[in-house]
């Protein structure tokens, strides 16, 4: 369980002694603005900046005097960044650190909720992008978290950003599923007849391959 503070937000919640991991704040963050509350602590914060924003008159000044009056009702900060999550508008880098007990709850729980995932997926094949890619792709982040776990090593896929097991793919870059999706480079061979390197799928022939120019020269046996 998430440890908390003595301090507490305007609407009486404590804050939270450690901050949330930024994967997750970005995550959960889908905008900002100059000045938003927080709707899980019920601060104020303002991004004390007179030039970044186009400010109503004497806005700023009021802000920046509720801030010396009451600095934990309001908040000066660099940036104001903002998210939803369980219906609550997070200032998502706001020092209540009000998203540290749902990263914890998603993390702890993770094996149940990545299966939870794949069993609703395997359930509701219309909705998901492809059963068979999907299932794969969620056993093998299970897989990986359950090799972290195990002090093993694993890696994260580079077009989705999902894990999977080093071990069984030394050479590998992508998850399974991905490697259906992401475009494979042409493999390149040499003509036996003339040695030029060419792609595969410009060669032809019969039993053997032959470049382009080689295939129509009338001294190569077919």
């Amino acid at each position: 369980m998430a440890e908390v503070t003595d301090t507490k937000g305007p609407n009486g919640k404590l804050d939270f002694k450690e901050p949330p991991s930024e994967d997750f704040v970005n995550a959960v963050t889908t905008g900002g603005g100059c000045v938003r509350d927080c709707d899980y602590c019920g601060r104020t914060c303002f991004e004390d900046d007179e030039s970044s924003y186009d400010w109503e008159p004497g806005e700023l000044e009021g802000l920046r005097q509720r801030n010396k009056e009451d600095p934990n009702a309001c908040a000066s900060m660099d940036t104001v960044r903002t998210g939803v999550l369980a219906g609550i508008d997070f200032v998502t880098n706001c020092q209540c650190n009000g998203l540290r007990p749902y990263e914890d709850f998603i993390w702890g729980y993770r094996r149940t909720i990545s299966d939870y995932i794949r069993k609703r997926t395997e359930g509701n094949l219309q909705d998901a992008l492809s059963d068979d890619a999907m299932a794969e792709f969620l056993d093998e982040n299970v897989a990986a978290i359950d090799a972290a776990d195990q002090g093993k090593d694993f890696k994260k896929c580079k077009h989705c950003g999902g894990y999977f097991i080093e071990s069984t793919m030394s050479e590998r870059e992508y998850c399974q599923r991905c490697e259906q999706l992401v475009p494979k480079p042409p493999k390149m061979v040499d003509c036996p007849n003339c040695g030029a390197t060419v792609q595969e799928t410009e060669l032809k022939g019969g039993a053997r391959c032959y470049c382009v120019n080689c295939y129509d020269d009338d001294d190569i046996p077919f």
